[in-house]
């Protein structure tokens, strides 16, 4: 499996939320005593879920780049020491380390995305530090070229609504989310033909392709693919709030 299909098989976390549960945060060593208390059997059984050590990924260690898109075993070994110590000594050391994780089966993200309820969206961490989750670039580009265009699995109309006008309705966002006179210009131009993430998870800084031109409460922020410096959002409120 090569890094562009695995992308939608991976979440990105805190490297803390790998001990939470047996231990509270803080304290030099203390989390030697964390990381143990979940490594069992050669994996990582944290309350994300049971993680080989070459599943979770340094995505941003600011302090120490050269474990960025390194394995845990691999850092490991960079260190001289066992998976677990090297787990415990990334978060003594830099506590606020994120990671990468490959968890996830293409089958599962295939059925998700079929149902009907289901909404697209990314809760991908918004630092551009490091090597990043790829859907941070890519989310949306990635759900209309592979899973709508080429894969099928839904309608590239169908998944412009998930990621629109369903969210706006679920959430109470009155005036967003369809193209309707007395709405706000939040528009999207985009070639269902060639729109497809392009970034992976060795080079995750990299923009999808197929997109023209994006409006904010109808003020141009993209234009040829570039950002027009123009910052026209504003915080948004469910109804009643």
């Amino acid at each position: 499996m090569d890094s562009v299909e695995a992308e939608a098989f991976a979440g990105r976390a805190s490297a803390q939320a790998l001990v939470t549960g047996p231990c509270e945060r803080g304290g030099e060593g203390l989390h030697h005593a964390c990381v143990w208390a979940v490594f069992k059997d050669g994996c990582f059984e944290s309350g994300l879920g049971s993680f080989d050590p070459e599943d979770i990924v340094v995505a941003s260690a600011p302090a120490h780049p050269a474990w960025e898109g390194r394995a845990i075993p691999a850092i490991a070994a960079m260190l001289g020491v066992r998976p677990a110590e090297a787990a415990a000594h990334v978060l003594d050391v830099e506590p606020e380390t994120t990671v990468v994780l490959h968890g996830m089966c293409e089958e599962d993200v295939q059925t998700v995305l079929r149902h009907p309820t289901t909404m697209i969206g990314s809760d991908g961490i918004p630092t551009l530090d490091g090597k990043p989750h790829p859907r941070l670039y890519g989310t949306f580009a990635r759900v209309l070229g592979r899973y709508g265009r080429e894969l099928g699995v839904l309608s590239i109309a169908e998944a412009v609504h998930r990621m629109t006008g369903l969210p706006a309705e679920t959430f109470g966002l009155d005036g967003r989310g369809v193209v309707r006179l007395g709405h706000f210009a939040d528009l999207v131009l985009f070639d269902p033909a060639t729109i497809v993430d392009r970034g992976s998870f060795e080079d995750p800084h990299v923009y999808p392709t197929g997109i023209t031109a994006v409006f904010v409460n109808g003020v141009r922020v993209l234009a040829a693919g570039r950002p027009t410096g123009a910052r026209p959002g504003r915080v948004l409120r469910r109804r009643g709030s």
